[in-house]
């Protein structure tokens, strides 16, 4: 399975300068993406996730505080 990048060619930083805000990878996550074999791509791919899922349940917190 080859794994495709999740970039979203938006490639903007979150206010803390740590991920991208289009596709959630950390700034190492991007560097590195091209010399990672595809388990490693898979493992980054479901991290971002993550992170997106925590983003998005941040942002309704704090909306609904």
């Amino acid at each position: 399975l080859h794994q495709m990048s999740p970039c979203k060619t938006i490639c903007k930083l979150d206010k803390t300068g740590v991920y991208c805000i289009a596709c959630f990878r950390l700034m190492s996550e991007i560097e590195d993406w091209p010399k990672m074999d595809d388990t490693q791509k898979a493992f980054v791919v479901a991290a971002s996730e993550l992170r997106r899922i925590a983003n998005e349940a941040d942002k309704r917190y704090k909306r609904d505080k």
